[in-house]
């Protein structure tokens, strides 16, 4: 920590000139922007923030470099939430058999490298073969906030799947209610009093005969209702064994959560992220 008592009124960037003289005003100012610079033990980021004598300005030395697990991707991080995107086939959270290789797990290391009182907390989960972008809070309160948003329905999920055949017509949705059987494979019911409603929203992209590029935005949140609306519908996600697929020229599961938007928990203002195009997509999308 670089400590320096103010002897005479200037700007806080002034004082920056003088206690780093031979740093560019660039530098300085990524100090303030980095929440490097307190004045008088509070935290300061205005450069013209007039400093009077006998304030005492401190500036911390850079974060460390922080190690990001192999399998994710932090795409936004503030005090209340973190955003990562996902690579297919690592879980999201623990099962009885993998407790290690989860995201939840990865993430929960990565944020005790700064802090050791760090936490992380499941907000929701998309499935182990699925790629793509899931938010984490970093308190209880947070957590609470975001998950009345996926129960309110207010969050915006949108995914791109491969599929297998030419999916017609071009716009529509799906809409059944599912139930998971004895195997834990879901699948729809016509006893409405046994399952839960399931509503899949679709746009076709593109077609090349044999597979169709889909938008999916999911009107709810069911556990599997993606891969067991799509299969019922005759168009099995391509790769998707389970579900009744038959080729996988993807190599992987053609699912992909590419879009999240909700209300930041703190601020109230609406936010969005998007996870990048996994490259195996690229060939069925609209060039």
């Amino acid at each position: 920590m670089t400590r320096h008592a103010v002897r005479s009124a200037a700007t806080l960037l002034e004082c920056l000139q003088g206690m780093f003289p031979g740093a560019a005003n660039r530098t300085l100012r990524q100090f303030l922007q980095h929440r490097r610079v307190r004045v008088n033990r509070v935290a300061a980021r205005l450069e013209k923030m007039p400093l009077k004598p006998g304030d005492l300005v401190e500036v911390a030395p850079p974060a460390p470099c922080l190690r990001v697990p192999e399998g994710i991707a932090v795409l936004h991080e503030d005090d209340d939430i973190i955003v990562i995107a996902k690579r297919e086939k690592l879980l999201t959270v623990a099962t009885a058999k993998e407790r290690d290789q989860t995201a939840y797990a990865m993430l929960f290391d990565y944020v005790r490298q700064k802090d050791k009182t760090n936490r992380v907390f499941i907000v929701h989960r998309i499935d182990r073969p699925t790629s793509g972008v899931l938010v984490f809070a970093k308190s209880e309160p947070a957590k609470q906030k975001l998950q009345d948003q996926f129960r309110a329905r207010r969050v915006q999920r949108e995914y791109l799947a491969i599929v297998e055949g030419q999916v017609a017509p071009p716009r529509g949705t799906f809409e059944s209610y599912l139930v998971e059987d004895a195997h834990l494979r879901v699948r729809s019911t016509t006893g409405r009093a046994k399952g839960r409603l399931a509503i899949t929203h679709y746009k076709v992209l593109r077609q090349d005969g044999c597979y169709s590029a889909l938008e999916l935005t999911l009107g709810t949140g069911r556990k599997g209702q993606i891969r067991a609306q799509l299969a019922e519908a005759g168009h099995p996600i391509a790769g998707d064994r389970e579900y009744g697929a038959t080729t996988s020229p993807l190599k992987r599961l053609g699912l992909h959560a590419h879009r999240l938007a909700f209300t930041h928990p703190r601020t109230g203002r609406p936010v969005a992220f998007e996870a990048p195009i996994p490259p195996a997509f690229r060939r069925f999308l609209p060039r």
